[in-house]
């Protein structure tokens, strides 16, 4: 069941390079994989199409920081909704790290904030191409 999902949402053969992409890495590693080849899938401007996507993949971490608990993706048609998101985005990032100052626990508080920067370099390493 699982690749028929795969399937669906990377098309066969990106599927199949992916996999045989992902034997032997890391379990970080391969998530990381996974997203760039999501956001490229998602990204691809489809035959006949006359406007490029735009994406913006987003890490979510579980409360101790520790672990990726999902991401989100948001795809766009038009750059100013790709504008938006990405200030939205930016603006969060600033009342998490508000709070993340607040809290007694600074081991979690700047692991978050090591997450943050991370989902931030992923975001710039998509913007560049």
């Amino acid at each position: 069941m699982v690749q028929e999902h795969m399937a669906a949402l990377f098309g066969e053969k990106r599927e199949q390079v992916l996999r045989e992409k992902l034997a032997g890495l890391s379990p970080e590693d391969r998530e990381n994989s996974i997203v760039e080849e999501l956001c490229a899938a998602l990204g691809a401007k489809p035959a006949g199409a006359r406007q490029e996507r735009y994406v913006l993949p987003f890490r979510f971490k579980n409360d101790a920081g520790t672990r990726t608990s999902h991401h989100l993706i948001f795809v766009s048609k038009h750059p100013l909704g790709y504008s938006i998101m990405k200030e939205i985005m930016a603006s969060e990032k600033m009342c998490i790290r508000d709070r993340a100052l607040r809290t007694r626990d600074n081991a979690a508080a700047e692991q978050r904030m090591r997450d943050l920067e991370d989902t931030l370099a992923v975001i710039e390493k998509f913007i560049a191409k």
